[in-house]
């Protein structure tokens, strides 16, 4: 019988395996390192707009906004104090768009990047009880 072969063969497999073991450990950190980012920049959207959410002039520009112009975004007939705190929340590294809608509706961003993660956040704008009118505030950002 050959032992030589064998043991050849025993030791390709074994470098085999020992690329293998590399490669997922390499893939399962970058995979972490994502996860980890993500959870920070859902983080800070959070924080911008809770910012706004217990804003009283915020909450009322949002509101002021005529329904039949909704849904609008940041681009278009958006209050200009809204587009500032959320500039001034957000890091440099993140493009950042938002949508005001009325709650219910379809609030889908019209022009995506491709090939971009987007880190998508909500939150509901409601009257200070003179009236019931729910409007959402949509953040899209994504990196450089």
């Amino acid at each position: 019988m050959n032992k030589r072969g064998w043991l050849k063969v025993l030791e390709v497999f074994m470098a085999i395996l020992l690329l293998v073991a590399i490669l997922t450990i390499i893939l399962n950190n970058q995979d972490a390192s994502n996860k980890k980012k993500s959870e920070e920049i859902y983080k800070q959207q959070a924080f911008a707009l809770r910012i706004i959410q217990l804003d009283d002039n915020l909450r009322w520009e949002i509101m002021s906004v005529d329904s039949n112009y909704l849904p609008t975004d940041s681009d278009n007939n958006f209050p200009s104090d809204i587009n500032n705190s959320i500039n001034n929340a957000m890091p440099d590294y993140l493009i950042c768009k938002s949508m005001i809608c009325l709650f219910g509706n379809k609030c889908v961003l019209g022009s995506a990047p491709a090939k971009k993660d987007i880190y998508v956040k909500s939150v509901l704008i409601t009257t200070d009880g003179t009236g019931y009118e729910t409007r959402e505030l949509k953040l899209f950002c994504w990196e450089y």
